[in-house]
């Protein structure tokens, strides 16, 4: 006998019917990627950077929160993606990443579409805004919470149009809400799909919470100010027209519970009405265009004033590709600075300069390992970069053919762009699958130690003189970033005078036949961990040694 609910079994049906539709599978396991991928801090900002660096509107997002006093305490700008995600954290950045993919997603679907996720942004930046005036410790928490609370509207809105159209036919004809004749129709309230697509994506539970929330008392400050974001939204801008009133009887019910104040109430106001607006000129969707424009006109000449961007402004301009060039240079030149140097963030953002504007599909900082004798790549930017970096083997020894002598020689290289190409050029090209790639040798001293890797899917890597000298400058910031890190490594403070007992003989002997075979000094210390003077020291001891040996059998062979 079957145990299971009707109304379960009506939402796993629902959610099946949602899986089926062309364009979800995709946009379900973006989404999914960014909820799942934070096992450890390392990766997931390498992996939430693929996603967000993507899509501009979520990398405009995830700097201005970054520029926001809430996470910007030093009032110098900052316009690398990469290092707002770490200022603000790889959970708040999850947080704008979701919420901003949810939005992309659908936002040019419909027009009822349009209408729920212009409540959804205001819903969330209410949220956000009061968390900020409650002083809640993670307010993009709140933003994502109040972002997603009506998603199951948005669900049956978006994949069953025709049963939507007659949720809001009853809800008008009986003067009803759109969620009670929501539930007459489909049998099971929006929040019950909502809670089930979020539980699919891997959200956290507090997302969940949220969306069944009633802003009692007793819930988590996390619910309840998703909660007052959605009432708020809906009193000023409601289906029903603006309420009279309204947002006094939000206040009421949580004003003096959150301690938020009339002037905190209108401050959170104004905030989500900004920002809502600026993330519709950012996307290019203009507010005249959709069902709700009325009531947020008035609201912007009541609480804002302001004038919004120009949704219909055009693609970058070169001069100011070239200043942003100018800005990210200075700004991974200035992680650079910092004592410790923080080598992760340094490499990650150097990979994101060149990404936004070295030309390129992918980029990865590729290293040469001494013991395979070959160069690797070990971390990029760019769609199927993990993929990538772990087919990105080139043997740096005649057996990779040119691209290895050119290594072995420290040369850069250029493949594709239009230019004649040696026949096994192009069929490294076709076997990497790509039109062009190019590979800036990285020198610690004049020793070779990796490559910062570009490359081209499906034209050919166009590579101007001024790309060319930006590339090469971001690569001397890096390799100065290792070298510091090197040399931090390798001081006193950080080895004990015990490491180098721990190497037995035969390891120094290994090192410095290493050495004699030709290889560079530079990629062995970085192999075994160790400073240069530590190894000139092995191998004066090994060279002493040696002739000592000599000199003391000489004689008896030749009385032999």
């Amino acid at each position: 006998m079957d145990q299971i609910d009707p109304r379960e079994r009506r939402i796993t049906a629902f959610l099946h019917r949602i899986q089926e539709a062309p364009d979800f599978p995709a946009f379900s396991a973006q989404m999914r990627e960014i909820m799942t991928g934070l096992a450890n801090e390392a990766v997931p900002i390498q992996r939430l950077a693929n996603i967000v660096l993507r899509d501009y509107s979520m990398s405009l997002k995830v700097l201005r929160a970054a520029n926001s006093v809430q996470y910007n305490r030093t009032g110098r700008p900052v316009r690398s993606a990469t290092h707002a995600m770490m200022l603000i954290g790889a959970r708040a950045a999850r947080d704008l990443a979701s919420s901003i993919l949810l939005f992309e997603h659908y936002r040019e679907q419909s027009s009822r579409l349009k209408d729920l996720l212009l409540l959804s942004l205001l819903s969330a930046n209410h949220a956000r805004e009061a968390a900020v005036q409650t002083h809640y410790h993670e307010p993009e928490e709140a933003y994502v919470c109040g972002m997603f609370r009506n998603l199951g509207e948005v669900l049956v809105a978006a994949h069953a149009a025709e049963e939507y159209e007659a949720i809001l036919q009853l809800a008008e004809e009986e003067t009803i809400s759109v969620a009670e004749a929501g539930l007459r129709i489909l049998e099971f309230p929006f929040e019950e799909l909502g809670v089930a697509m979020a539980r699919f994506w891997g959200m956290p539970d507090s997302v969940r919470a949220g969306m069944r929330a009633s802003g009692a008392v007793g819930e988590s400050l996390l619910s309840q100010l998703a909660v007052l974001g959605h009432e708020l939204t809906e009193s000023i801008y409601g289906r029903a027209g603006e309420v009279e009133g309204g947002v006094e009887q939000v206040h009421a019910r949580f004003g003096e519970r959150l301690r938020l104040g009339h002037d905190e109430m209108r401050q959170v106001v104004e905030v989500a009405v900004r920002e809502t607006r600026t993330i519709f000129a950012d996307a290019r969707v203009t507010l005249d265009d959709l069902h709700l424009a009325r009531q947020a006109r008035a609201a912007l000449r009541e609480l804002d004033g302001g004038v919004s961007p120009d949704p219909s402004a055009g693609p970058v301009l070169r001069s100011e590709e070239e200043l942003l060039r100018r800005r990210l240079l200075q700004e991974v030149e200035a992680a650079t600075s910092e004592v410790p140097v923080d080598l992760q963030r340094v490499v990650l953002m150097t990979l994101e300069a060149a990404f936004r504007c070295g030309s390129a599909d992918r980029v990865v900082l590729c290293l040469f390992d001494a013991r395979r004798g070959e160069l690797q790549g070990r971390v990029g930017l760019g769609e199927g970069v993990e993929g990538l970096a772990e087919r990105l083997r080139i043997p740096v020894s005649v057996e990779g053919g040119a691209l290895g002598v050119a290594l072995m020689r420290g040369r850069d290289i250029r493949l594709g762009g239009g230019r004649s190409r040696r026949r096994e050029e192009a069929a490294w090209l076709e076997e990497m699958g790509i039109r062009g790639a190019a590979l800036l040798v990285i020198r610690i001293g004049q020793e070779p130690i990796g490559a910062l890797y570009l490359d081209r899917r499906h034209e050919p890597l166009a590579l101007d003189a001024e790309t060319w000298d930006y590339l090469g400058e971001l690569r001397g910031i890096l390799a100065r970033a290792i070298a510091i890190s090197r040399g931090a490594a390798s001081g006193p403070s950080a080895a004990p005078p015990e490491a180098d007992r721990e190497r037995t003989a035969e390891d120094r002997v290994r090192a410095v036949l290493r050495i004699l075979a030709g290889e560079a000094p530079a990629v062995i210390c970085a192999d075994l961990r160790i400073d240069v003077g530590t190894l000139d020291a092995w191998r004066a001891e090994f060279l002493a040694e040696s002739l000592a040996r000599l000199g003391g059998e000489g004689p008896a062979r030749a009385a032999g």
